[in-house]
């Protein structure tokens, strides 16, 4: 989280130095409502994905046979610290969008030419994405490449951090918090 919060800081310091308007960035409210909407009919359909995801993998997979389907995460350090950590993962969120979305896909979409510049930006700020998590392990990183291409499309659709950062804490909560998807990459 410390490394996160110094590229949040190179990326808040790069944002201004630009001189581009903060909504370059999805700093913007515009739509607002349509935005929230929208995200959260969109990460209902991603969390309904991958609960079926996991439904066929636990029913097809004699490797995963007896696992069970929803599996709230709590700390081994007790109540407290599941929160703390349910919180913290609320406030890194949108701090992640921020640097990947905001920044990386943002400057990327305006800095690249071409017939593919949305979705070559969504690809290559996406890869750094699930590159910083490679300190939760391969799988994991690999894993987080595919809700990531769906916040950048989102990103893309909305112009907008409200949206994506409020689709990165549900669709993360479900699937690390309810569904215990990181025990099947790690």
């Amino acid at each position: 989280s410390a490394l996160l919060m110094l590229m949040a800081l190179g990326a808040a310091w790069i944002m201004k130095a630009s001189g581009f308007p903060p909504q370059t960035f999805g700093f913007t409210l515009a739509r607002w409502r349509w935005v929230l909407m929208d995200s959260l009919v969109w990460s209902a359909v991603f969390c309904v994905v991958l609960t079926l995801g996991k439904f066929v993998l636990l029913h097809g997979s004699p490797a995963h046979a007896g696992m069970p389907m929803f599996k709230p995460w709590v700390s081994p350090s007790g109540a407290l610290a599941t929160l703390l950590a349910y919180g913290l993962y609320m406030v890194l969120s949108p701090v992640q969008e921020f640097v990947a979305r905001g920044l990386m896909q943002g400057a990327l979409t305006r800095m690249l030419t071409g017939r593919w510049v949305p979705l070559q930006a969504i690809v290559v700020s996406n890869a750094v994405f699930s590159v910083s998590h490679q300190h939760l392990g391969l799988g994991y990183a690999l894993a987080v490449f595919v809700p990531g291409l769906f916040w950048g499309w989102l990103y893309h659709r909305h112009g907008s951090l409200l949206g994506v950062s409020v689709s990165h804490v549900v669709i993360g909560l479900w699937g690390t918090g309810m569904l215990d998807l990181a025990s099947l990459v790690g």
